[in-house]
């Protein structure tokens, strides 16, 4: 009896166990000289293992870093202070964020929940998408939605009026990722209009 209700505890662990688990990539002292000199822009975190804040912040940071892999030029990174304390030096407390635009490390003091963190990243440090550049910062989705106002020059007065549709629609609850989608249309419907000589 004793056999088969391990069998059955077994089989409904392997059942009900996650199949793929991310790992936000560390970095030791050769990783982080890399990072830096890249001149990505990217976020890191320093944590230790027995942080309560760090533990329970892991899991939005593990998604975060894995929703940016798709994101040229940004990389989100731990840094585990128990194991290379020498690149802790300055690190005050526990999680400490620092981010790193153009180059340039800077604290990190903004919200540290995901929605908070996803904002941060497409908002400062992913690069935008610019319309005279498409292929170098802009989704798929992106092009498409150019493709559809901007193609052959676009109609300034129908531009200038979904400009006003999306803005209206920023008040209302939505997800964050709807909301980051709508900002980004207003931004490239904002640099069509500048291009055919108006201003919003």
């Amino acid at each position: 009896m004793k056999i088969v209700v391990t069998f059955v505890h077994t089989i409904l662990l392997l059942l009900f166990a996650p199949t793929s688990v991310y790992a936000t990539q560390k970095l030791n002292r050769q990783s982080y000289d890399e990072f830096i000199s890249s001149g990505k822009n990217g976020m890191i975190k320093f944590y230790q293992d027995w942080c309560g804040h760090c533990i329970r912040m892991k899991p939005d940071w593990d998604t975060l870093a894995k929703e940016t892999e798709l994101i040229p030029n940004v990389k989100i990174f731990d840094v585990n202070c128990g194991e290379q304390e020498e690149l802790c030096g300055s690190v005050q407390g526990y999680p400490q964020i620092k981010y790193f635009l153009d180059g340039a490390e800077r604290s990190y003091d903004g919200g540290r929940s995901l929605e908070g963190l996803q904002d941060f990243v497409a908002n400062t440090l992913s690069p935008k998408c610019d319309i005279n550049k498409p292929s170098e910062g802009c989704s798929a989705k992106a092009i498409k939605f150019m493709d559809k106002w901007l193609k052959g020059g676009g109609d300034k007065a129908k531009i200038e009026g979904e400009v006003e549709r999306l803005e209206g629609m920023m008040g209302k609850i939505m997800t964050a990722d709807l909301k980051r989608w709508i900002k980004q249309r207003i931004d490239i419907l904002s640099q069509g209009v500048a291009k055919l000589g108006g201003e919003l």
